[in-house]
């Protein structure tokens, strides 16, 4: 949680330094002023948007891909793909100005998908969509997201000197579509059916004795 998180907040570093200010000097960048904007409205929207931002375009689709064991070589695209369509506002050229942070994030969380480091991950979101209202000034953000990065990284080197290599292992889907249809009408595979008792291999007679081999449930011998 400590390395990956710091890894991001690095991405958040390099957009503040290098890729914001190179897509406004090439005037990709489509950004807009919302007039009736105040601290409090800042808050809210800072927050709503890195919670929900988190979830949907991290949390939810990793999830789903880890679990049927989807390649990295194919999920990280496709998580890279989700983060910017979440940003086209931006426009198809200047959504490009965050791919550090796309593809940090995507990296980062399908390497370790973690409830903590989803925490992590939606308090930066957090404090970079604030930073308007938490420092008033880009040189002071960037300082705090490197200085912010290095210290986890240092810590997570600390704790072990090769955590990056040491991957969440895939998750085994332990349900399949067989299974949840024969639970549905009331079986389950290599279990008899709910509604009927298992049959022993020599039926009983009603004092519990064994039925002679050769004879039906009735005592009766086949024709």
């Amino acid at each position: 949680m400590l390395g990956g998180a710091g890894i991001v907040a690095l991405a958040f570093f390099l957009e503040g330094v290098v890729t914001i200010p190179l897509f406004n000097r090439l005037g990709l960048l489509n950004w807009f002023e919302t007039p009736e904007a105040t601290a409090t409205t800042d808050w809210l929207d800072a927050v709503s948007a890195g919670i929900g931002e988190e979830i949907l375009v991290v949390a939810a689709p990793v999830t789903e891909l880890r679990f049927y064991r989807v390649s990295g070589r194919f999920a990280v695209p496709v998580l890279v793909a989700a983060r910017m369509a979440y940003h086209l506002y931006y426009g198809h050229a200047g959504v490009w100005w965050l791919a550090p942070w796309a593809l940090a994030t995507a990296i980062v969380y399908w390497r370790w998908p973690d409830v903590r480091l989803l925490v992590a991950l939606m308090v930066l979101d957090v404090v970079w969509n604030a930073q308007g209202v938490l420092f008033g000034d880009d040189l002071l953000t960037d300082l705090v997201l490197i200085g912010v990065g290095l210290a986890l990284l240092a810590v997570a080197f600390a704790i072990d000197l090769r955590w990056y290599r040491n991957p969440t292992p895939p998750m085994t889907p332990t349900t399949s579509l067989r299974t949840v249809w024969l639970r549905a009408h009331g079986t389950s595979p290599g279990r008899p059916p709910r509604h009927c008792a298992a049959t022993p291999s020599r039926p009983l007679t009603s004092g519990g004795e064994r039925w002679p081999p050769g004879t039906d449930i009735r005592g009766r011998s086949p024709i």
